[in-house]
């Protein structure tokens, strides 16, 4: 992954550093399979449920669903069974709900991205995913999908990307995810989610996954980085961090170190690239069309 890869070579220093020191953990487990239920979020928010009375998100054509990690032993969607290749599965559904079968306590984590169909009827690509860890969020054997925590099923999906890429062996790059706290770093992100201006994917996430890799990580890192309060955009728009449309809001808060983009009329973008305090363009981009196939 293009975010992950910068620090690529530093992460597998370390952790090759970290198995020469410890030695690889035997597995205890006799290979018990849990049978994980599977979740996906809501995507018609109920009136009550925003503060935003011209919240109406484009309609949903698909989920684009990924699940990594070396423990899974299969996934049963719509009346069909898959099995992971190169640990990893990937697939498109519509329905709410699916299960996984996998290895009792042995990490993975599942992405949900959402396909919409634009004005144009095309499909399309623009929200963040949704998303969760396993074991850390299981609860009595179901999995929900949340959107905060989608951006902590993309670490982990980097971690394992990358080890993959390496050609690091299953147990160096499972047992080194498995030893981080991904319990408290889940927890960390849902009290953070509880301020409405909170947004996850705002933190420097090229500086987290180095101070992971490192083993020197702080919950600071998940505070927001590089960061403008106050923008007033051009017209009204989708952020692409699906729970920040349900709140009313007079302005927005923006990156300053890359480009913004929000969803226009559901077949343009607004790219919005702050300069400076006075200078802040903004400017319409055609919409991506989703071409890709699993």
């Amino acid at each position: 992954m293009k975010i992950f890869s910068k620090n690529a070579k530093i992460l597998f220093y370390f952790m090759s550093l970290f198995f020469l020191a410890t030695g690889c953990r035997e597995l205890v487990e006799d290979y018990k399979i849990d049978e994980i239920q599977t979740v996906l979020p809501e995507w018609d928010f109920p009136e009550n449920m925003s503060t935003n009375p011209k919240i109406s998100l484009p309609s949903l054509a698909f989920w684009k669903v990924e699940i990594y990690g070396t423990g899974i032993v299969s996934c049963s969607v719509e009346n069909k069974i898959l099995m992971p290749v190169q640990n990893k599965i990937l697939f498109t559904t519509s329905t709410k709900n699916f299960s996984i079968s996998t290895e009792v306590n042995q990490p993975f984590c599942v992405i949900a991205t959402p396909v919409t169909v634009s004005a144009d009827n095309e499909l399309s690509v623009f929200f963040k995913p949704a998303g969760n860890c396993y074991p850390y969020e299981d609860k009595n054997n179901f999995l929900h999908l949340r959107w905060e925590q989608g951006f902590s099923a993309f670490v982990m999906k980097s971690l394992f990307c990358s080890g993959f890429e390496k050609n690091l062996t299953e147990v160096y790059v499972n047992d080194f995810i498995s030893r981080f706290n991904w319990k408290k770093f889940c927890n960390l992100i849902e009290e953070k989610s509880a301020d409405e201006n909170y947004n996850p994917w705002f933190c420097d996430s090229v500086a987290l996954l180095q101070k992971l890799s490192e083993g020197s990580f702080t919950a600071t890192l998940l505070n927001h980085k590089n960061v403008k309060k106050g923008v007033v955009l051009a017209v009204d728009c989708f952020c692409d961090y699906v729970p920040w449309n349900l709140i009313k809001k007079e302005s927005e808060l923006i990156k300053t170190d890359k480009p913004n983009i929000y969803l226009y009329d559901n077949k343009q973008l607004l790219l919005v690239v702050y300069k400076s305090e006075k200078i802040i363009l903004q400017d319409f981009i055609n919409l991506p069309i989703y071409t890709e196939e699993i």
